[in-house]
């Protein structure tokens, strides 16, 4: 298991994303194309702290960031199917929810469209080799999950959320039911968002390699192993897409980057009051060990 979602409907204290940072690395190997040499073998030993995972190194950050972002829009899917069937109980004033998780049909459904809306929305403009490995991983994956390529393209997204939407339906008493439940579940699901953690199980795993800072403010500052002076940070906004490089800690614009809005600075600013000793960090062991 590379990351899981604990649903609010079961979990009052702890719900949320979980990334399992042994999940992002052995993923991160599959996007860069390394994997095969280990396999699995090697999430279980970066999962149990032994020696360092060979298969990354420094400069391969890009495909740490792409692997989280794949895991959490994986994930964040079975956020909106949650939200989805929350507001068919708000409407039918009916459980609904613990019957579909419950139901192996709807689950395998969702894992597949939970795949569809990763790949969308973290990897529709990356090179095509990394494209190929992981559609060739996720071929290789359990019943639904492997099934995500139905359901990629708008109108065959439309068409799996109508199914799963169907599913949720199907959990609601006849008496309780009615026709305006389906059209709008799934709408605006993604303007929500659920707590996300790190789960540290690969202390000792990939060395050199720097953890993705947190995602906030609708925003996310990457370091980069590999950069070259000045030292400087790469901003991205919304999480995924390059903004603006800046100048650390000076938060000027890097020579030829365009300056970030007055909205956006001000968020990065609030970031950098959270996060900024980390990344100050960060900045500190790339640029003084040249």
């Amino acid at each position: 298991m590379l990351a899981f979602y604990l649903p609010f409907h079961f979990y009052r204290q702890n719900w949320g994303i979980y990334l399992r940072a042994s999940g992002v690395i052995y993923l991160a190997c599959v996007i860069k194309g390394t994997e095969k040499r280990h396999g699995w073998y090697s999430l279980k030993r970066l999962a149990s702290n032994h020696p360092p995972y060979a298969n990354l190194k420094p400069g391969d950050e890009r495909f740490l960031h792409l692997a989280e972002l794949f895991l959490w829009e994986h994930e964040a899917f079975h956020f909106a199917s949650e939200i989805a069937a929350s507001r068919s109980e708000f409407i039918a004033k009916a459980p609904v929810y613990k019957t579909y998780f419950s139901d192996r049909c709807a689950t395998a459904h969702e894992e597949a469209l939970a795949n569809a809306q990763a790949v969308t929305h973290g990897m529709k403009k990356q090179p095509s080799a990394i494209q190929k490995r992981l559609y060739a991983w996720m071929r290789g994956q359990g019943p639904g999950y492997r099934n995500f390529d139905q359901w990629v393209s708008v109108q065959t997204c439309f068409e799996g959320l109508s199914r799963a939407v169907e599913f949720m339906i199907t959990c609601i008493p006849p008496s309780r039911s009615s026709p305006i439940i389906g059209e709008f579940l799934f709408r605006g699901s993604r303007g929500y968002s659920a707590p996300t953690w790190l789960l540290d199980d690969a202390t000792q795993g990939a060395v050199g390699i720097l953890r993705p800072l947190p995602k906030a403010f609708g925003l996310r500052v990457l370091t980069h192993s590999n950069d070259h002076p000045p030292p400087h940070i790469h901003i991205e906004r919304p999480p995924g897409r390059p903004a603006a490089r800046y100048l650390w800690p000076q938060l000027a614009p890097y020579k030829g980057d365009r300056h970030l809005s007055k909205t956006v600075f001000k968020d990065l600013q609030r970031y950098i009051e959270i996060y900024g000793r980390e990344i100050d960090s960060q900045i500190q062991r790339i640029y003084s060990s040249e």
